[in-house]
């Protein structure tokens, strides 16, 4: 069943019957801990156009419901059939760390000139990536689509959904070990998206100074190339006051980023700013007008401390930067709090381990840390806590004031939760 025209019908497609609104396509999806097919004749009542579900006993209940045998098939196919309509470019972007940020830089900076449509959130997955397709005004300029992975071929699935015209890699780090199988793993992976671009003819934007970027597209002529090292023709960055300067050209662009690890997610924003001819004066006021959110590298000021909130993720790559990104900072006390990192599988006995050594290495002497996987590889540490709670007791009879923190932690651990403490 060709299910586009049926949607073309619909103001949006929802899949949480609790958002259903009137002449809305309602697709019902099973998770783990729920079934959204038992709300399909509920979502009719409240003003549904059509259903899409997936359980027999559904079909021919009402004309509305569009039956189908899987219901995120349907979902997945349906994204496809649209993405076909689309005539404006699409820019697709993967990595191990800050595809957000680097998704929204984007963003704010091809808004400038462009109707922009972008991934909500960090809707990057086999559901996500679809729904972004499926809430792209036809009338958009550009499309940027976040796509994120934790194994092999996901990438590919995902391009293959999404179709980029130009893709872009923001880096290759120790992310979701444990279901790629390893760091030559993470690197397989993520170069899908390079694989598509080059079968598919289009364009790959890619950082110069990293090696495996060149590597793989050695030989492939359809490339837009930058560095962030050549003084003379570069995008260079540096420390101003905590947050990141960005010197390009003849500009000097004061951001609102905290850490210099954010100078390639700038960079990638200001060459897609250049190929889609947004004023190089626009692009410098999107960077600086750019606030970072979600808990992604937010400075917050306390009523005790400054801390850098930086707990949406953690992987090892990425607390590394963040923890040399904070020795390099001009202050008197400074510590990180760091919680467990996720998805390592057999390197997480190392990983955590390497991560207190590099803390006393960079002079982060007093820094805490929290989560089983610290607290098995450092438990005669005065500073590992097994749990929140412990870490909550310690930081009530040691209160910090003063200081310059780090936070973060996998999603899991919920990092943010102590803040009250900090």
């Amino acid at each position: 069943m060709k299910l586009l025209p049926y949607y073309l019908e619909c103001s949006e497609l929802v899949i949480d019957s609790r958002k259903v609104t009137k002449n809305c396509l309602f697709l019902a999806i099973k998770g783990e801990r729920f079934d959204a097919n038992d709300f399909a004749l509920e979502a009719l009542e409240k003003g549904a156009r059509y259903v899409i579900a997936d359980r027999k006993n559904l079909e021919g209940k009402d004309s509305r419901i569009l039956y189908v045998e899987d219901s995120l098939v349907a979902l997945q196919e349906l994204a496809l059939e649209y993405r076909h309509t689309w005539t404006f470019p699409v820019i697709g972007l993967t990595g191990s760390n800050g595809k957000t940020t680097t998704k929204e830089l984007i963003h704010s900076v091809l808004s400038k000139k462009h109707k922009v449509h972008a991934s909500s959130g960090n809707f990057n997955n086999h559901i996500g990536v679809p729904l972004t397709i499926l809430s792209c005004p036809i009338d958009s300029g550009i499309a940027v689509i976040e796509m994120g992975a934790n194994h092999q071929k996901e990438i590919e699935f995902l391009s293959s959904l999404s179709r980029p015209n130009f893709g872009l890699i923001t880096n290759y780090g120790q992310a979701h070990l444990e279901g790629f199988g390893g760091v030559e793993g993470v690197i397989k992976g993520k170069s899908e998206l390079y694989s598509f671009l080059i079968s598919n003819n289009e364009t790959a934007v890619f950082h110069s100074d990293d090696p495996i970027q060149r590597e793989k597209l050695e030989g492939y002529d359809k490339k837009i190339a930058f560095s962030t090292r050549s003084a003379e023709d570069g995008i260079l960055g540096e420390d101003a006051d905590g947050y990141l300067q960005v010197n390009w050209n003849d500009h000097s662009i004061s951001t609102q980023l905290v850490g210099e690890y954010n100078l390639v997610n700038a960079a990638y924003a200001i060459v897609l700013g250049l190929e889609f001819e947004v004023p190089e004066e626009d692009i410098c006021q999107a960077l600086e007008e750019y606030t970072p959110s979600n808990q992604r590298s937010q400075l917050l000021e306390t009523e005790k401390n400054t801390v850098i909130v930086d707990c949406y993720n953690a992987n090892p790559s990425s607390v590394e930067k963040a923890l040399e990104s904070l020795s390099k900072r001009k202050h008197p006390k400074k510590l990180a709090v760091l919680g467990d990192m996720y998805e390592l599988g057999e390197d997480s006995v190392k990983e955590h381990a390497r991560i207190i050594v590099l803390c006393q290495e960079l002079g982060l002497d007093n820094s805490l840390f929290v989560g089983s996987e610290f607290y098995n590889c450092g438990a005669e540490s005065p500073n590992c806590f097994e749990s929140k709670d412990e870490l909550v007791k310690y930081l009530q009879s040691n209160p910090l004031f003063g200081a310059l923190i780090l936070l973060k932690g996998s999603r899991g651990m919920a990092m943010e939760s102590l803040l009250d403490q900090l």
